[in-house]
């Protein structure tokens, strides 16, 4: 008899679990910089793109981790011990996000929420301008970076910016750009499955 209500209880467990689920699939827009504060060196942001899916898992505190391909480009002028580099590097990366989020606000037709997490980004690929190939050989390729979002759900519509904060160094560190980092703004739109 116990086991019975063990198997109950499990399959109630497991049917919550599976109505809490959702499905995110989506795309937007993104800036990429690569910038190093410790240097004179400069760069700028350039836009890029981003489609993806995620799974959140639970309600009004949840969990969401997904897969995203992108599409990324930053400006650059590194001063090096015998040349100055200008140009930009285009990525093309795979981004895992895994975060927890907060509904703050939820409203029968609107929901607003608040997230934060980590995210790896896996580099595919590398194009580059010409004279930027010194610095392109020597891209990491996983990097990791900590993730502040919001945005506002509408039925199964939903908007999203979110900054990705380089947490480690985008180079291994050649001459002239320890300590690089990468910032990353995303604008997501998306449907709630």
């Amino acid at each position: 008899m116990s086991s019975r209500r063990f198997l109950v209880f499990i399959m109630l467990l497991f049917s919550g679990f599976i109505q809490a689920q959702l499905l995110y699939l989506g795309g937007g827009v993104n800036g990429y910089r690569i910038s190093n504060p410790d240097s004179d060196n400069s760069s700028f942001m350039r836009r890029g793109y981003q489609i993806g899916a995620d799974v959140m898992l639970g309600s009004s505190f949840y969990f969401r981790g997904g897969v995203h391909l992108m599409g990324s480009e930053s400006g650059l002028e590194y001063d090096l011990d015998d040349q100055t580099l200008t140009g930009s590097l285009q990525f093309t990366q795979l981004r895992v996000p895994v975060q927890i989020g907060l509904e703050v606000l939820d409203l029968k037709a609107i929901t607003v929420f608040a997230q934060t997490g980590l995210a790896g980004h896996g580099i595919l690929s590398i194009r580059e301008d010409e004279g930027m190939e010194s610095l392109s050989e020597e891209v990491r390729r996983l990097q990791w970076g900590w993730i502040i979002s919001a945005g506002v759900r509408l039925r199964f519509i939903e908007a999203s910016l979110s900054y990705d904060l380089g947490l480690s160094n985008v180079f291994k560190d050649p001459a002239g750009s320890s300590g690089s980092r990468h910032g990353l703004l995303q604008l997501s739109i998306g449907f709630v499955l």
